[in-house]
């Protein structure tokens, strides 16, 4: 397990500061004129030690004293480098070669390609603007070639050492570039396999349980609006479905997760903080009809693990692995598992894998899970349903054995006695839970796991298994409309009750969802308390959101001034004051699981779920006092110009090329120069005014693109949130997200600067 600010440091995102650990050095505070320090600051620059002086007689601060930057080994010859040859670990090697992952003959092979380097993979975002540079720039280099099984060109791999080396400097700095601006992501090609045997639809209700860092919940948003489209009158046909993006950690979900996800533009995801393992569900409405409960079309659970598969990309794991890590993980994976299962409605599809080559965090836990649940209620779907062409992949075992994790190479008899867990250092037992189970149904199904093994395809360890819920697990939810089960402290304390719970949870009078060995219901909630409108607050940072009606005035004069049309749900997000400050889009499906969180979020546990974000953040209220001569006090947001280009029908120009490029070197277009562009302006009419004012021009926001040309760059997806004033055109994006876009352009098409404009 590592840092947050580790896993920024490998996803080359600026790491940020650590307030915690930063040191006061100056605090001060005024009064009458004067600067004096506190005591505490006095102190902490009293105790700084002296600064070092050089041999040249100057001097120098010394090194600050804290965590040094992670910064991860790799195979090679050259300075720095781990030699291939000293790599080994006896134990790691008895255990995988005992436990038959492979043949005799496959052994030497499967060793020398986990010493060897992985291969760097991106993906390449759907729904970003540079998609057509991108794939047409990697076309270019000789070094790169595109993932066979992987769809449309939009994944691609690299050796390492081409990768590395100084003859690629600039394409290796491009391709951290285009990282750092959404339109590629880095990503191990096996881990882009889960998303597609997920296979989501437009309108499917999804879960991801445990999403940092985002790479697969973005793959599944992108799969998601891979239908987008418009019909017949015009109006955009969005996917209205939802994913839940799910993780235990704040950090991650805050630092990591949450930018990864906004440059998907969608008005589809929700970011959640909470123990996938005590995921609630969530009532249905109280409207008198048999609806079930909140559950979810697909889910996958991507379950931390030992992360053995991934010792290509990490050598330190051939001096780290020890037996007892896949002992240690194994309860946890099976609570996630079948909590995963419970929420997991009748029909729909589930996704369990793992980076780790140990059968007792895969296939074991996938038994445990087939074992509490039956077979007749949850199968495994056979892979050649669902496997993409052209990867090559293995069954999952039958057979498997448990190492004693004291050591000395010696295995557990299914029949005991076990080892005490102080006897080798650890908190979890071994549970019979992780040996091959007796039952032959059970074992006919592990077959149908899907593992995949480095030497097969010059990649990552990794595993798999693709379940479909073929009957309800939790009783019949029609006959208790309104309640809501939570699962609350009802885990063992042991911490691994739901492993070796193989008997079916009781009901005791109203319905309760199996966590474990145990349930925790939930009391109804009075009809009457419930809003009319989707009402509720954040209880991350303390955000209270609220529903626009359509009959809000608000509401309805910003519709009239950007002309909406369209699929388009809003809420608004007010402050302490209740002053709306902010208002986000969300889809249908969207919409329906927050009316389900809303309604029992006063019963489920404190801190249990709390949301982090949610929707797509389209318009924000202009400060007081600022552009008081605007048509409306909402400008809209950069995140969400993608989508206000498709509904709206006012307020979206398009500029030329040069144009557009002065805009986002300089921020500005002054009004004069702006209003000599009006015959090269498409979209003019629509930010003319409709009374008879000096310029003709009626002020507010603004969507601004570019207008079609030869660049190679989908310009239907390139937009900027703008201002206009009597001072002239103001954007309102980031100096980094403009800097970006302006060189998107310049790589694509030359530097528009020497062009001349129409206008001119």
């Amino acid at each position: 397990l590592v840092s947050p600010a580790t896993l920024l440091w490998d996803m080359d995102i600026d790491e940020p500061v650590d307030a915690g650990t930063a040191a006061v050095a100056g605090d001060t505070s005024t009064e009458g004129g004067s600067t004096r320090h506190t005591r505490a600051s006095t102190e902490i620059l009293a105790e700084r030690p002296p600064k070092r002086t050089k041999t040249d007689g100057s001097t120098s601060n010394p090194p600050k004293k804290g965590k040094r930057p992670y910064k991860r080994g790799q195979y090679g010859e050259g300075e720095g480098d781990i030699r291939p040859a000293d790599c080994g670990n006896h134990a790691l090697e008895h255990y995988y070669k005992g436990q038959g992952i492979v043949g005799d003959d496959e052994w030497e092979t499967l060793l020398q390609s986990m010493k060897s380097s992985l291969p760097l993979a991106v993906r390449i975002s759907l729904n970003r603007p540079e998609r057509p540079s991108v794939i047409q720039h990697l076309r270019k280099q000789p070094h790169c070639a595109p993932i066979s099984w992987f769809p449309d060109e939009l994944a691609w791999r690299c050796s390492h050492n081409d990768y590395h080396s100084r003859e690629n400097a600039n394409f290796k700095s491009w391709v951290q570039e285009t990282n750092g601006s959404g339109g590629l992501t880095f990503q191990e090609e096996v881990s882009m396999l889960p998303p597609i045997l997920l296979a989501p639809l437009p309108d499917s209700t999804v879960l991801d349980m445990c999403a940092a860092p985002g790479s697969k919940t973005s793959e599944l948003l992108e799969e998601m609006h891979r239908a987008d489209d418009w019909d017949e009158s015009g109006l955009p046909r969005l996917a209205r479905g939802v994913v839940v993006a799910n993780d235990l950690s704040a950090k991650r979900v805050n630092n990591i997760m949450l930018p990864r996800l906004r440059k998907m533009h969608s008005p589809c995801v929700v970011s959640t903080v909470a123990n996938g393992a005590k995921m609630p569900v969530l009532a249905p409405p109280d409207d008198g009809t048999d609806s079930s409960p909140a559950l979810f079309d697909r889910i996958l659970v991507d379950a931390p693990c030992s992360g053995d598969g991934t010792i290509r990309k990490e050598p330190i794991v051939w001096r780290r692995w020890h037996a007892k890590d896949g002992v240690e993980m194994h309860a946890c994976q099976v609570r996630l598992l079948c909590r995963a299962i419970a929420l997991l409605r009748v029909g729909g599809r589930l996704v369990y894998s793992t980076c780790s080559l140990n059968p007792l965090e895969n296939e074991a836990v996938v038994c445990a899970a087939l074992t509490k649940y039956g077979v007749d209620r949850v199968q495994l779907e056979a892979p050649g349903h669902h496997m993409p062409k052209g990867l090559r992949y293995r069954p999952g075992l039958r057979e498997w054995k448990v190492a004693d994790p004291r050591g000395g190479d010696r295995w557990l008899d299914a029949a005991g006695p076990y080892p005490e867990p102080v006897s080798y250092r650890s908190k979890q037992p071994i549970k019979a839970s992780m040996f091959p189970p007796t039952s032959v149904d059970v074992l006919d199904q592990v077959g149908h796991c899907v593992r995949l093994l480095p030497h097969d395809n010059d990649a990552g360890g990794f595993f798999c298994a693709v379940f479909v819920k073929t009957k309800t697990t939790g009783g019949d939810w029609s006959s208790d409309v309104g309640r809501v089960v939570a699962s609350g402290k009802d885990i063992a304390k042991d911490g691994a009750a739901a492993a070796t719970s193989i008997e079916s949870t009781e009901r005791k009078g109203a319905v309760q969802m199996e966590q474990g060995e145990a349930a925790v219901e939930m009391r109804k909630m009075d009809d009457s308390s419930l809003p009319r409108l989707v009402e509720g607050g954040i209880f991350q940072d303390k955000q209270r959101f609220r529903e626009l009606s359509q009959d809000d005035e608000e509401c309805c004069q910003l519709v009239k001034f950007y002309g909406l049309a369209g699929p388009l749900i809003l809420f608004s997000f007010t402050d302490k004051k209740d002053d709306d400050r902010k208002i986000v889009a969300v889809s249908g499906g969207l919409r329906e699981w927050l009316a389900a969180f809303t309604k029992a979020k006063g019963r489920l546990k404190f801190k249990q779920v709390q949301i982090a974000s949610f929707g797509l953040r389209v318009f924000k209220r202009l400060s007081p006092g600022y552009a008081a001569n605007a048509g409306s006090r909402w400008r809209p947001c950069q995140e969400g110009t993608p989508m206000l280009a498709k509904v709206a029908r006012r307020r979206k120009i398009l500029l030329p090329p040069a144009a557009f490029l002065v805009l986002l070197e300089q921020k500005r277009i002054v009004f004069e120069e702006f209003m000599q562009l009006r015959d090269s302006v498409v979209g003019w009419d629509s930010i003319a005014s409709a009374d008879e004012s000096e310029h003709g021009l009626e002020f507010g926001g603004v969507i601004v693109g570019l207008q079609p040309s030869d660049v190679e760059i989908d310009c239907t997806r390139m937009w900027v949130a703008a201002l206009l004033n009597t001072a002239g055109l103001d954007t309102f994006v980031s100096k980094n997200e403009l800097g970006g876009i302006a060189k998107l352009l310049k790589d694509a098409s030359g530097d528009f600067k020497d062009r001349e404009c129409s206008a001119s």
